[in-house]
């Protein structure tokens, strides 16, 4: 393979640049900081591209540092020929890989060639990008050798034969890997994984069976808590329930006390009642009522008038009796006139006439009751009759001496007769009339002295101080009945209210019961500080069932950490057992690798001395080195590493390492190698050796030196 030229649009520094390759040796010369190792770094990246890393460092990540200064396309071209073609590849990077665009061109035809793929490096040289790195590209800070899968299957030339072996690093690391998955150092690892989970587990374990004696001993405590909240509740409602018997008490006091004023009341309204029914029996008799007193004053107003009504007809009667005695001796001197006299007869006769009509006349005026009083009746009948008894005497006398015919006196005496009959007829008439009115005032006198109990012989004006004594009695008992009546209906309505107010509260009569003396303030002090109490057990006894429907939601994982344990004692079992095989499967491989690459161990070995003898002419000593390529020095009887030397030596072994190497990867295929400035730790003389060595190693292969040096 040979790099023909190359076109850089854009790559760090450089920018629209362009160079022309030869065969052998192109030694390329410039200033620091003219872009050499850009360039070198261009050619790597056009055979095997730009790594893929998230690291921010510009050293470590290639495709940040070399991100174009100036913007625009980021890459380039190359013209190569290789297996006896031409070809011209493009590559253009983007910020991430899938961004990258790759392609191939055939030079003879112009057309997209799918001979190679973006895998450029890889498929013209056998190795891939870090093999390269560790063998035909050599830094100036990376001189070392590191050996990998690809580059152990071309140093062995079996890259062509089985997988194994050209996977021989992949297949160790994923052993190694996989062990690392399995235990890493600083007791890491998924063995260590697992035993930490396991102990983790049993942590827990431990820590649910902690977890389980404080569920036992919450519910201990909560059995506990609850007692004591039904012994609170209990004892709440033993004073509730006193403060309501209290209450009902208090009630019933209310109502006992209600109903003795009420009781007292009624007995105060039937003792009152009981003092006026004494009163009132005080009366033996019954007084007369108004209308018996009325009568009472009917009849002694009677009884008066009967009694003057009766001296009238007593007085009536004497003079009828004293008028039938003049009369009688009127006519007694009439008769002894006609006999002896009879002269003048007739005018006495008709004088006695007239004076028989006064006499009528006082009978009638004293049986009259238009006088005013019994003493003026009296009077004026008794002058009618003096006069009329006068002027039948001097009529008599007068007819007597006026007339003197017989016959006329017979006449007058007959008159006088007829008077007398009159006179007596009358006095029978006023006695009768006496005789009744003296048996009517007998009557009334007896009614109204029996009434009055008086003697037989009161007057009127004595009855009627009996009947105003009576009337006032009537009124004293009409009084004191009405006020009987009124206590009797006061007292009934008072005990139809007691009765009434005693079916309604019928403990009111019943004693009160017997009670533990506690005031109303003290109660509800109690039952406030219970009450306070029983909620703060109901509060802790609360707390406590949370707390152990947490410990029970914890405790319920027990039996899966059980289960977790278990297998995860399976798994750390298998796990061992896995690693361990693994870890000998790594040293069946390690010791056919080391057996494989001890075939070129000795090539390596004399290649290596031998351009050790060509950059130093006067080397004596001699190198040993292991299946890593780890290089050692032989000197003073000693093998010693080469850390132990100057950074010139240190360089003149890694580049006759490299040297050595290059040799012994490229008898077929020559890949180009690319030297940026790896001689700068060198002296002179050995500067002008190793521009030897390359110019003997440009005979054989492709070289492309960047140097700082003329």
């Amino acid at each position: 393979m040979q790099i023909k030229k190359i076109h850089i649009s854009n790559f760090g520094k450089l920018h629209e640049m362009q160079m022309d390759f030869s065969e052998g040796l192109n030694v390329i010369n410039g200033e620091n900081g003219w872009g050499k190792s850009t360039l070198a770094a261009f050619l790597k990246a056009m055979l095997y591209g730009m790594d893929v890393t998230t690291k921010r460092s510009l050293l470590e990540n290639e495709r940040r540092r070399y991100k174009p200064w100036q913007g625009g396309a980021y890459g380039g071209s190359m013209e190569f020929e290789a297996n006896g073609k031409s070809y011209r590849m493009e590559r253009f990077f983007g910020t991430k890989e899938r961004e990258d665009k790759f392609a191939l061109y055939d030079l003879a035809t112009g057309l997209p060639s799918t001979d190679y793929s973006e895998h450029l490096g890889e498929e013209l040289f056998h190795i891939d990008r870090a093999a390269w790195e560790r063998t035909c590209y050599l830094g100036q800070l990376n001189l070392g050798v590191a050996v990998n899968d690809s580059l152990n299957a071309r140093l062995t030339h079996v890259e062509e034969e089985s997988g194994d072996m050209q996977n021989y690093e992949q297949a160790v690391r994923l052993l190694e890997d996989r062990m690392k998955y399995f235990r890493k150092t600083g007791n890491r690892g998924q063995i260590a994984k697992l035993r930490d989970d396991q102990r983790a587990v049993r942590e827990d374990q431990m820590i649910l069976m902690n977890r389980m004696k404080e569920l036992e001993n919450e519910r201990t405590a909560h059995i506990e808590q609850k007692r004591q909240e039904q012994f609170a509740h209990e004892k709440t409602e033993q004073l509730e329930k006193t403060g309501r018997k209290l209450q009902e008490r208090n009630i019933q006091k209310n109502e006992q006390e209600q109903y003795l004023q009420l009781k007292q009341r009624a007995d105060a309204t039937e003792a009152v009642l009981q003092k006026a029914n004494v009163a009132l029996a005080q009366y033996e008799t019954v007084p007369a009522d108004e209308t018996l007193l009325d009568l009472l004053r009917n009849q002694i107003y009677e009884l008066r008038t009967t009694i003057e009504k009766r001296e009238a007809a007593a007085q009536q009667k004497e003079r009828s009796e004293a008028s039938v005695r003049s009369q009688q001796e009127v006519l007694e001197e009439c008769q002894e006139l006609v006999a002896g006299r009879k002269q003048g007869l007739a005018g006495a006769f008709g004088t006695a006439a007239a004076g028989a009509v006064f006499v009528l006349l006082s009978k009638t005026v004293a049986n009259a009751e238009i006088f005013s009083s019994e003493k003026a009746s009296m009077l004026a009948g008794a002058a009618t009759l003096v006069f009329g008894a006068l002027l039948i005497i001097g009529s008599f006398l007068k007819a007597l001496r006026e007339t003197g015919k017989w016959g006329k006196q017979g006449r007058e005496l007959h008159k006088v007769k007829v008077a007398l009959e009159n006179y007596e007829e009358q006095a029978e008439q006023d006695a009768e009339v006496y005789e009744e009115l003296d048996q009517t005032m007998k009557e009334l006198r007896h009614r109204l002295t029996e009434t009055f109990q008086t003697s037989e012989d009161a007057t009127p004006e004595e009855l009627e101080a009996c009947w105003q004594q009576e009337r006032k009695r009537s009124q004293e008992y009409q009084q004191l009945k009405a006020e009987c009546e009124s206590r009797r209906n006061a007292s009934r309505d008072a005990k139809e209210i007691c009765q009434s107010y005693l079916n309604d509260h019928p403990k009111a009569a019943e004693p009160l019961p017997e009670m533990e003396f506690i005031s109303q303030e003290e109660l509800e002090r109690r039952l406030q500080q219970n009450r306070e109490a029983e909620k703060a057990i109901q509060q802790e006894t609360g707390r406590i069932e949370s707390r152990i429907r947490m410990l029970e939601e914890e405790t319920v994982r027990l039996p899966e950490l059980e289960e977790q344990d278990a297998a995860l004692t399976a798994q750390i079992e298998d796990a061992v057992r896995t690693c361990d095989r693994l870890e000998q499967t790594l040293g069946f491989l390690e010791t056919a690798k080391n057996q494989l690459l001890s075939r070129y161990l000795d090539r390596l070995k004399e290649g290596t001395e031998d351009y050790l003898s060509e950059l130093v002419p006067e080397w004596e000593p001699s190198v040993a080195m292991d299946v890593n390529l780890k290089m050692k020095v032989q000197q003073e009887g000693s093998l010693r590493d080469t850390e132990c030397f100057s950074t010139g030596w240190q360089d003149l072994f890694r580049l006759a390492e490299r040297f050595a190497l290059v040799d012994a990867i490229c008898d077929a295929d020559q890949p180009t190698v690319v030297l940026d400035d790896p001689f700068v730790n060198l002296d002179p003389k050995k500067y002008k050796n190793a521009r030897k060595i390359l110019e003997k190693l440009g005979e054989k292969r492709q070289l492309i030196y960047f140097s700082c040096r003329e």
